[in-house]
């Protein structure tokens, strides 16, 4: 994004862009309790693994943390252009450490499983999140996206589309469970003389789920909004001259 110039960012920002940003302002408190609302829901989804880790909920908490006080530090406008870019972060990070409770083992004494996950999960996230903005810019700033390989983007179409029918297949699995759980219930199944290779595809079929969920908040992230973030960002005050606003008015109080 360095490489694109104010001029660029004005041709893609329209002045009604502008407009409805600098508006926004004044309902700056709605993004604000959606934020918070958002940090106390994922901070709640990894208390459960306290039964099994303390150090991954206070890691979670402490991440959460500050990524909130980050948010908070900024100013009314900077909230609201940034509001998706944090939104995506405390999800992701919630999703993340509340996967960590499905992968307790008693012989891994030093919990190095769940903290290799946790490395996976946002090394995943951050590639998936990476290729969309590099998608959005080869696409809306090809003249600056040169430095970028020709496949590089290419990734994140595909894979939002299959977290999309992944979960709507999940959306209908739970559907179908409520609605025969009657049966379901009093299915018996021996596990008694399960073979290899039967382990092979629950474990394969497990790992799926596991990468699925982990993925599913990079569904709200919008390359969109985040690129125009940044611009809007890196070209504050060009922008403020440009549509005449005075520093309260563009800022606030």
């Amino acid at each position: 994004m360095e490489n694109i110039s104010f001029e660029q960012a004005v041709k893609k920002i329209s002045c009604e862009d502008i407009r409805n940003m600098v508006n926004s302002r004044k309902n700056s408190s709605s993004f604000f309790y959606k934020i918070i609302t958002s940090f106390i829901l994922s901070v709640l989804v990894t208390l459960p693994s306290l039964n099994y880790f303390l150090i991954f909920p206070c890691f979670s908490f402490l991440c959460l943390s500050m990524i909130l006080i980050k948010y908070l530090s900024l100013n009314r406008l900077f909230k609201i252009v940034n509001y998706n870019k944090f939104m995506f972060t405390i999800w992701q990070t919630g999703m993340i450490f509340f996967l960590t409770v499905f992968l307790y083992i008693k012989v891994d004494k030093y919990h190095i499983v769940p903290f290799i996950y946790v490395i996976f999960g946002y090394l995943c996230s951050y590639y998936l999140a990476r290729s969309k903005i590099v998608n959005f810019i080869k696409t809306e700033y090809p003249e600056s996206s040169e430095k970028y390989h020709k496949k590089t983007g290419l990734l994140s179409p595909k894979t939002s589309k299959i977290l999309k029918t992944f979960l709507s297949v999940i959306i209908l699995g739970i559907l179908f469970y409520r609605f025969n759980k009657w049966w379901l219930m009093n299915v018996n199944l021996n596990t008694e003389n399960v073979s290899v290779f039967e382990y092979i595809i629950w474990g394969g079929i497990l790992i799926t789920l596991l990468i699925g969920f982990t993925l599913l908040p990079t569904l709200i992230f919008s390359p969109s909004s985040y690129v125009k973030g940044k611009l809007f960002e890196k070209y504050s005050e060009e922008f403020r001259k440009q549509y005449n606003y005075t520093k309260e008015e563009w800022y606030g109080k």
